[in-house]
């Protein structure tokens, strides 16, 4: 696969990894006794943060746009994608929905596209 391509199907990969690990029959990170308190908002964090710099790379690829738009649009998709996600696991009886968890998936998807959008990254992806 070609880059082009490769830089397109990123964001949509990793979405659906992150909504096969939101529904998914796994233990969640709360359940288990062994990990610190609060532990699965630094995983939404991490996997929103992947994703929503994915989201702005390929953004970026696709139509030259000005970071503050980038940082809007990549942030609210991520803010409802995160939405869909807790409301579905508060309909499965193995899973439950919190709004703190979408507070971490949009403050990641936050920081995953100013990270997208600066010029450091910009170089090294370019190259």
């Amino acid at each position: 696969m070609n880059k082009n391509k490769m830089i397109i199907a990123a964001p949509i990969v990793w979405a659906a990894i992150v909504l096969w690990l939101h529904v998914g029959r796994m233990p969640s990170s709360e359940h288990a006794s062994w990990l610190p308190p609060h532990t699965d908002k630094i995983v939404h964090f991490s996997m929103f943060m992947t994703l929503g710099f994915l989201h702005a790379r390929a953004w970026m690829f696709l139509k030259k746009s000005p970071a503050s738009f980038l940082f809007f649009i990549t942030t609210s998709i991520s803010l409802l994608y995160g939405a869909a996600l807790e409301g579905l696991q508060s309909l499965l009886t193995y899973r439950g929905a919190d709004v703190f968890d979408w507070m971490a998936d949009g403050i990641g998807s936050s920081v995953g596209t100013t990270l997208a959008t600066t010029r450091i990254w910009k170089s090294w992806w370019s190259k």
